[in-house]
């Protein structure tokens, strides 16, 4: 897949709207619409990396500390008992990091909250957006 093609490149590049709780010139935070739990987040670098693993050192270094700034803000928010980290690339071939909240085990499972209303994503945002530190 090419970059200009790539849904995460354009929301990345503000062509298409979303519900961001990090911003900084290398990587982008936003809620997901079609969560695991309330709460989650894809941590991305800008650069289209088709994986992971691809992302050069500093950009995946880069990455992974807001990723972890991510955590401990849905912590803060959603004080939820664990907060997951999941890498597995296969519904958007770009680089990303689902940041979830999670209650026990079983929400890791592949059934889903169900529909989450803009409403919801943007108040979500907003609040864990205030506890990025």
């Amino acid at each position: 897949m090419q970059a200009s093609e790539c849904i995460f490149c354009k929301i990345a590049a503000g062509e298409i709207p979303s519900h961001k709780v990090y911003e900084d010139e290398k990587v982008l935070a936003f809620m997901d619409i079609d969560p695991i739990n309330k709460g989650m987040v894809l941590v991305i670098p800008k650069k289209h990396f088709d994986f992971v693993h691809h992302m050069d050192e500093d950009t995946y270094v880069h990455v992974m500390n807001v990723v972890k700034k991510v955590m401990e803000a849905i912590d803060r928010t959603i004080k939820p008992l664990r907060v997951g980290v999941i890498v597995e690339g296969f519904d958007v071939k770009h680089a990303h990091i689902k940041v979830t909240p999670l209650q026990n085990i079983k929400d890791l499972q592949t059934v889903k909250v169900g529909t989450v209303s803009q409403d919801e994503l943007a108040q979500t945002a907003k609040l864990i957006k205030e506890n990025i530190k």
